[in-house]
């Protein structure tokens, strides 16, 4: 998994992953996704924020847990 930093159209930065087609996926809206198909839309979002945070070094920080929550978004995107 190759990640970037990006910005989003507003001009926020933000945690991505290079998706195998070329496009970068946000990596904390993929995870909120990934979690919206076992929970209430709201809570999603909050567990996404703590699992798979916006900021590539809080991501970082999250160690094996986050890389790896990371990981199964972005799988879930690209197969989605």
């Amino acid at each position: 998994m190759r990640l970037v930093t990006f910005e989003n159209p507003v001009k926020q930065s933000r945690a991505g992953a290079v998706a195998p087609d070329g496009r970068i996926v946000d990596l904390n809206l993929a995870s909120a996704a990934y979690l919206a198909k076992g929970a209430e839309r709201m809570h999603a979002y909050r567990l996404a924020d703590a699992i798979v945070p916006c900021d590539i070094r809080l991501l970082f920080e999250g160690g094996d847990a986050s890389i790896d929550a990371a990981r199964q978004a972005l799988q879930y995107v690209i197969t989605n």
